[in-house]
């Protein structure tokens, strides 16, 4: 398939010199082999950007003046040449001397590990993943390619993937959904052996027929295959099943996991891949397990009989460390969205499908983590921690075991180190290490021998060298999309003088920012002091909340400031030989005084009902320490001036 995938959008042609560029772009090898992506963004660099890293989008739209001019670059050519024929022997090598197989014989291409996942983190062009599952999942891909283990996954093609965000001035963050476009991703539709036409896939979901078409990813030696249920022969409903990644209603949770497992398992059979082993990468995909059991039956066994055997098919690794994490649904909407003629097809009643999903025999919902747990042969979490917290959460679903006979173990996560090392420290690894250094990433002894080579300063040179690139990042990006342009270039002054300059940005956040020169220090890579973050918008009591705490921290900031004013005016005073006159503490008169102070009372009145009563008695509390202080009145006074314009 990836030789005969080297057109691009629109039927355009690279010249013969750089048309290796083509096939590269349909495989995300690229994306962590050396000189890979480096190759695809000397093409164009500010295209390249523009793209968002994607190769196929990147060859599509550069300028015939761009592609020529490289086309005749030799030192270009000769790299393309090299990641090339690099390529080559990666993607045809000898699996003989492959770790897979030294250590897992067991496993062929013919019987692969299956592995499911909601999302996939491969590249950021790709954007089917909202964290750390997905990245997880995409480096699991591509260690198993480099290590030349069998292996194929399953997922969901989301076409408008999930939100990205930004901060806008007022502090509130905004969400924006965009819609993919598979002509210009390195993906292409899987076609039924039999017709060369797309293949199709039938489910029963909410009493109604829904077609799914699949896509194939490849990387490396991995294929990813991903469902996708936006076809003309659906719904409008339907067709928005793998519309967002953890989008909509607890229905659309429930049917895209419906998607996910029964329909990936039929995919794989449709496929005539045969797993050896199903890996169930957090809960999501349990339904899977429900779907063989289903075939076993339609061959004549009991659900009795074939649970056993699917649970000898299956692994489970669980990630979420809370309850409130794991998906869990009503009976009702279980049972609505698989219609009587799934669980009725399993030999089972209604009562007893539903007790599959229970943690515990009292309990009412059904939960997607109790079905893997009772449906695998083995669960573990992704620490030694993580694994101690999931045997004390899951304790219930194993009724007489105590705690420590719970059967979920732990498999620390790792990361794929070629996707994460960066080019310069790369390279020092090639020349102290070894060419090989990631094919001896747990060889503690050549390590150890490659670190004592190695100098200090080159080691510190790039560590600095990276920083410096992560900082210039921040400010590009920041400058660009403006997130925090409120926030403003400060001289470097001694800590003394911090409580000054966070007063002065919180009064300064609507003026544009000052560009760093010279001893300054821009920090507009920071929020704006005073300002709270948040992933998703809270209520508004929590929000208040929150804002009220700031405003403490802030009333913290001022007081040290007045202290240190206070004492710079005895000091300027002892030094005039002059005494202080009594009351010059205030600058304002005394009527003056009240008539601010009653103006204050009112504005706090107004706000009186956002603030919760706990907070409202601290608050009191803390207005009453700042008053017995000799300088009390000024800082009240500041004090509730910031808080005012805060809330």
């Amino acid at each position: 398939m990836m030789n005969e995938q080297t057109t691009l959008t629109g039927g355009r042609v690279l010249p013969d010199s750089i048309n290796a560029l083509a096939m590269l772009s349909w495989n995300y090898w690229w994306s962590w082999a050396a000189d890979g992506a480096e190759v695809f963004r000397d093409l164009d660099p500010h295209l390249w950007e523009e793209c968002e890293h994607n190769p196929r989008r990147l060859l599509s739209e550069v300028s015939d003046l761009r592609l020529t001019r490289m086309a005749t670059d030799p030192s270009y050519v000769a790299r393309v040449r090299r990641l090339s024929e690099k390529f080559a022997r990666y993607a045809g090598g000898d699996a003989a001397g492959s770790w897979a197989r030294r250590e897992a014989g067991a496993l062929a291409w013919e019987s692969p590990v299956a592995y499911f996942c909601a999302e996939f983190g491969i590249h950021n062009s790709l954007p089917l993943y909202s964290g750390g599952l997905g990245v997880l999942a995409g480096d699991h891909l591509k260690s198993a390619s480099d290590l030349g283990v069998p292996f194929v996954a399953v997922g969901l093609l989301y076409h408008y993937g999930y939100f990205r965000q930004r901060l806008r001035r007022d502090g509130w963050q905004e969400e924006n959904y965009s819609k993919i476009d598979p002509d210009r991703l390195p993906i292409a539709l899987v076609n039924d052996a039999g017709t060369n036409a797309p293949l199709r896939l039938s489910l029963e979901i909410r009493g109604r027929t829904v077609e799914a078409q699949a896509w194939v990813v490849n990387v490396g030696r991995v294929k990813l295959y991903l469902l996708d249920t936006n076809v003309d022969e659906n719904s409008e409903t339907d067709r928005f099943i793998t519309g967002h990644l953890y989008g909509g209603d607890r229905e659309t949770r429930c049917v895209q996991e419906i998607v996910l497992g029964v329909g990936g398992a039929r995919l794989l059979r449709a496929l005539k891949i045969e797993p050896r082993v199903f890996h169930l990468n957090e809960g999501h995909s349990a339904f899977l397990t429900l779907e063989l059991a289903r075939e076993l039956i339609a061959q004549g066994h009991t659900f009795n009989d074939a649970a056993p055997r699917v649970r000898e098919r299956c692994v489970f690794t669980t990630h979420t460390p809370v309850a409130a994490g794991h998906d869990e649904f009503t009976p009702s909407l279980v049972e609505h969205c698989f219609g009587r003629d799934f669980v009725a097809s399993l030999g089972l009643t209604v009562e007893e499908f539903i007790n599959l999903g229970r943690a515990a025999p009292h309990e009412e919902l059904f939960g997607l983590t109790p079905l893997a747990l009772r449906m695998s042969r083995s669960t573990n979490g992704v620490s030694r921690k993580h694994g101690e917290v999931s045997r004390e959460l899951w304790q219930k679903a194993f009724t007489g075991r105590a705690v420590e006979e719970v059967p979920i173990t732990s498999v620390t996560n790792g990361v794929h180190l070629p996707t994460w090392v960066a080019p310069v420290l790369r390279e020092l690894y090639e020349r102290y290490v070894g060419e090989d250094w990631n094919d001896h990433a747990c060889d503690a002894g050549a390590w150890s021998r490659g670190v004592a080579r190695m100098p200090d300063e080159e080691l510190w040179n790039a560590h600095r060298l990276l920083k410096g690139r992560l900082i210039a990042f921040l400010r590009d990006r920041l400058g660009r999309e403006g997130d925090f342009a409120a926030h403003r270039a400060v001289e470097v002054s001694p800590a003394g003088d911090a409580p000054r300059r966070l007063r002065a940005g919180l009064r300064s956040r609507d003026r544009a920012p000052a560009r760093a020169v010279g001893g300054r220090v821009d920090e507009r890579a920071a929020p704006p002091p005073g300002s709270v973050g948040h992933e998703r918008r809270e209520g508004g009591d929590e929000r208040r909340s929150q804002l009220l705490r700031a405003g403490r921290l802030v009333d913290r900031g001022l007081r040290q400031d007045e202290r240190l004013g206070y004492r710079r005016r005895e000091a300027a005073a002892g030094r005039r030989g002059g005494r202080r006159r009594e009351g010059r503490r205030h600058p304002l008169p005394p009527a003056r005084r009240g008539g601010r102070a009653r103006l204050l009372r009112a504005r706090r009145a107004r706000h009186a009902d956002a603030l919760g009563a706990d907070d409202e008695a601290r608050h009191r509390d803390a207005r009453a320490q700042v008053q017995q202080r000799p300088d009390g009145a000024r800082v009240r006074r500041a004090h509730l001036s910031e808080i005012g314009e805060i809330v």
